[in-house]
């Protein structure tokens, strides 16, 4: 059967909500993030068309169209098409719900109430529903009925495979915003920096006047404060998970394993970490354990440094440092150096998969440090590439759709300004 036509003040707008105006969900005519259920409102328009010849939503503007969308409620495709199921119209009306959390939620839901539909037809078992007594029962007309409920459900696998398979869009910086003017040098006395946050503060390693300190600021903006710890010369290295700790290196000495403490985020007693003496460290996503670094050895204990073992060596001359974890705890990367540059290595949290994560991506290699994103999508990381001086962060893939791997060629994101 034909749609509606659409016009041209009923598509996108410079400057407005991305989308055909008509189909819109009401999430996506406010601007909100959009998820699987957006796509099923607009299949639900679709369907809607399809049983009844007309659109749901109607309005001589954009405005009205989003009036609509969002305040209005279509009219019953019983009433203006006879021949239509009452349980084709339910299934019209639960896409069309403008909750979304009562909106269908995933699109094998709907695909299955739409197989029923045309399975119960076929059998005879369907009959034609009218909810209101403005026009008189007609029979159904069950050619007709299957030829929509075939189509929506060859339309309904499209989109479930276009949402299962699409690859997520590259990540971008739209804007950027300066947190701090002090003035001061945002570096550790290693030349590298280790940057944390508790939602509300950022964590970092400053110089001030030759002195080495740990400072916090907002994350909006603001004055830089110092940071409270025990020893002259503290190096910041990781946080808890669930922000309550930090994990801080004391460089008073020279000693090529420095000692480690414990320090409260909230205020409390600093505590040393067991007599573990060590370059680096970090603590594990659920908060039960630290991994630790000497040299080219890599360890796991508890909290206060007891049972620890060592699960990692990486053999030849080298050394391994930033050790971050998945955000589920299972995969461990490291920044190996040794005699050709500096690479990122990625293995199982119980020791095993060794490997380089990008061993073909940059030669000589010149990649370091790194995190996840906190859903996991990707990892960020910093990298010179061959043939250039400029340090940047580039971001790598990490999930692939349903049936598909991720492409393992990392974005750049941003330029570093040294």
């Amino acid at each position: 059967m034909p749609t509606y036509a659409v016009t041209e003040e009923m598509l996108t707008s410079p400057g407005s909500a991305v989308g055909t105006v008509a189909y819109m969900s009401p999430e996506q005519a406010l601007g909100e993030d959009l998820d699987a259920r957006s796509d099923l409102f607009s299949f639900g328009v679709v369907l809607y068309e399809m049983a009844t010849g007309i659109r749901p939503f109607t309005g001589n503007t954009t405005a009205g169209l989003f009036d609509a969308i969002l305040h209005k409620t279509p009219g019953s495709p019983a009433r203006l098409d006879t021949g239509t199921p009452g349980e084709l119209e339910r299934i019209i009306n639960k896409a069309l719900e403008k909750d979304r959390d009562v909106r269908y939620q995933h699109a094998s839901e709907l695909r299955a109430d739409l197989k029923r539909l045309k399975r119960d037809t076929e059998s005879g078992r369907s009959a034609a529903s009218v909810t209101a007594a403005e026009k008189p029962a007609a029979p159904v007309r069950p050619h007709r009925l299957l030829v929509v409920i075939g189509a929506a459900v060859i339309i309904l696998a499209a989109v479930l495979g276009f949402w299962l398979t699409r690859p997520l869009p590259p990540p971008k910086v739209l804007a950027s915003t300066q947190i701090t003017r002090d003035g001061h040098q945002k570096i550790s006395p290693f030349g590298f920096q280790s940057l944390w946050t508790d939602g509300s503060r950022l964590y970092f390693n400053e110089e001030v006047n030759g002195n080495w300190r740990i400072a916090q600021v907002s994350a909006l903006g603001g004055e830089t404060l110092p940071f409270p710890t025990p020893m002259s010369t503290p190096m910041l290295l990781s946080m808890a998970s669930n922000r309550s700790a930090m994990l801080v290196q004391s460089l008073g000495s020279n000693d090529p394993f420095p000692p480690i403490w414990v320090v409260p985020a909230l205020g409390g007693t600093p505590r040393r970490f067991g007599d573990v003496r060590a370059n680096d460290g970090a603590f594990s996503p659920d908060g039960k354990h630290i991994v630790y670094l000497r040299s080219s050895d890599m360890y796991q204990s508890n909290l206060d440094g007891t049972e620890s073992r060592k699960f990692l060596t990486v053999s030849g001359p080298s050394a391994i440092l930033w050790p971050r974890f998945s955000p589920d705890g299972s995969i461990l990367r490291f920044t190996l150096f040794d005699k050709t540059g500096n690479s990122i290595w990625e293995v199982r949290s119980d020791g095993t998969g060794l490997h380089a994560l990008l061993p073909d991506w940059n030669k000589p290699h010149r990649e370091a440090g790194g995190s996840w994103a906190p859903d996991g999508r990707y990892y960020i990381f910093e990298a010179v590439r061959a043939g250039t001086t400029t340090s940047n962060l580039w971001a790598l893939r990490e999930k692939g759709g349903l049936f598909g791997k991720p492409n393992r060629e990392p974005v750049q994101t941003v330029m570093i300004q040294h």
